[in-house]
């Protein structure tokens, strides 16, 4: 009953299948040989497995289907777009973002929906990181929240100088009235790997509430740099 080889005749709207060569491509071709269905449109992709394909394809169907505003479907899909989807870089897009609440520090921001929130395992901080391992930016990227008691009234000051002297590219600015220190840099590790840190110091009465953003080099570019703006840019505090 799940065997969609059966069902084939009874398909009524343009269905298109699309498989790689290394994927389930020997069942797509028994489809396509037993179907006279002209609504059934099938593609073998070579160089292609089951999951590699799936990128490349979903941005060529997304953009058919925002072209196609007309009553009925007039979407057309050619091996030629498919074969040249699967030769250009990558894309990876940007995460969908979402709220959360952290009720310890009574303070709303955003991050990537996929992103989870843990207490670290020695409690001295919260960690935000996606749960998936895949080789990009929004996987690999990591948000550490830590809370610190100010130490006098200079503690501010006394951070961007230190962070400077590192060489830090430091500038003192405000988030929601709060007086914070924003620093960016390259950091280099015992190992000799380098990472990008971006460093927030937000001063609340007598603590303050660090955010510190790290990503290793190699995946580092402009879109996660702006994530981390946009995650910086939507803090807020309760009254």
């Amino acid at each position: 009953m799940r065997s969609p080889i059966y069902w084939l005749d009874d398909i009524k709207s343009p269905t298109f299948l699309i498989e790689g060569r290394d994927g389930n491509s020997e069942n797509l071709e028994r489809m396509e040989e037993v179907s006279e269905n002209e609504n059934l449109h099938c593609y073998v992709v070579e160089d292609a497995d089951h999951f590699s394909v799936l990128a490349p394809a979903t941005r060529v169907v997304a953009e058919k289907i925002l072209a196609d505003t007309g009553d009925e479907a007039s979407i057309v899909i050619t091996q030629e777009e498919l074969d040249a989807a699967m030769k250009q870089d990558p894309a990876i897009p940007v995460p969908v973002m979402t709220e959360r609440y952290v009720e310890e520090l009574g303070m709303t921001f955003s991050c990537p929906y996929v992103w989870n929130i843990a207490l670290s395992e020695d409690g001295s901080s919260l960690e935000v990181y996606s749960g998936y391992d895949g080789a990009n930016a929004w996987d690999m990227a990591a948000l550490y929240i830590t809370l610190y008691d100010a130490e006098g009234g200079d503690t501010q000051q006394r951070l961007k100088g230190n962070m400077e002297e590192q060489g830090y590219v430091v500038e003192e600015i405000s988030i929601q009235g709060n007086p914070a220190v924003d620093g960016a840099s390259m950091v280099q590790t015992d190992d000799g790997d380098f990472y990008y840190q971006r460093y927030l110091s937000v001063e609340r009465g007598e603590e303050c509430v660090v955010f510190n953003f790290i990503i290793y080099e190699e995946y580092v570019e402009e879109s996660v740099v702006r994530l981390f703006q946009d995650m910086i840019d939507s803090i807020a505090f309760d009254d």
